[in-house]
């Protein structure tokens, strides 16, 4: 279902479910909201996870990066990246940050992405009276090549998820594949893959204070227990997330609907 949802929307995904023969689900707390949605169809629910970028992530050395992207090189970086849409929070984000800017010098905040269904304005809007100017915050809102993530996710320190809605997102898997911690709202589908205060740091998901508070904790973190946690992650995707146990269940997976054919 999407996270728009029209009043047709559930009549047209029952009518699809049913044509199905199985439904891959990429996180597990998704089994559980999908069979709520929609029981007639739970016993055709398969978790197969989202793999990660491991072996398409390029570390760069940090402030070769920053150079590169014209990014601070003495402060704290913030990453938010992917597509911007009302679910993914980056309005409590700007709002979190800009206390943390009032408070700190030593802070930045990069916000990368294309916008989706979401008014740009808004969210400018929100870092104007937020005081959110060129030095403490840089808002590429553009689609983001592929060469340029590399310089993104070496440049920051800490990735930023502030979703307040999630099915799956590859997004912490990708910033684990650059050695970098995450902070996620307490949502299961990040919970899953994030476990707080080893591989990252979680806070209570729309709660823009908590958001605050923990973004001021990596902050004044250590570089070196930063990097613990963020070897942490990589450690758990690299098993858990593997593309060849993947690999394995979904070519299982066909082959089982094949020869009940």
């Amino acid at each position: 279902m999407p996270f728009n949802t029209k009043f047709y929307d559930k009549i047209y995904f029952r009518k699809l479910y049913d044509l199905s023969d199985r439904i891959i689900v990429q996180a597990e707390a998704n089994i559980h909201r999908f069979n709520e949605l929609f029981p007639e169809c739970s016993n055709k629910v398969e978790y197969i996870p989202h793999g990660h970028y491991l072996d398409f992530s390029h570390l760069i050395d940090q402030e070769s990066a920053r150079k590169r992207m014209n990014i601070p090189t003495n402060k704290f970086v913030f990453l938010f990246f992917g597509q911007i849409k009302k679910v993914k929070g980056v309005d409590i984000l700007l709002k979190a940050f800009s206390k943390l800017a009032k408070e700190r010098e030593d802070v930045y905040l990069i916000v990368a992405g294309n916008t989706w269904k979401a008014d740009y304005s808004y969210y400018k809007k929100i870092a104007e009276e937020g005081n959110l100017n060129a030095d403490k915050l840089r808002m590429d809102i553009r689609f983001i090549p592929d060469e340029l993530i590399d310089y993104y996710y070496s440049a920051c320190d800490v990735a930023v998820l502030p979703y307040t809605d999630v099915y799956q997102s590859g997004v912490v898997q990708l910033a684990y594949s650059y050695d970098k911690p995450a902070i996620v709202s307490s949502l299961k589908p990040f919970t899953e893959v994030v476990k707080g205060g080893e591989s990252g740091l979680t806070f209570d998901a729309g709660n823009e204070d908590e958001l605050y508070k923990t973004m001021n904790q990596a902050a004044n973190m250590n570089h070196n227990d930063l990097l613990v946690m963020a070897h942490r992650g990589k450690e758990y995707i690299s098993h858990k997330y593997s593309w060849e146990i993947i690999g394995e269940k979904t070519y299982s997976l066909y082959k089982d609907i094949v020869n009940k054919k």
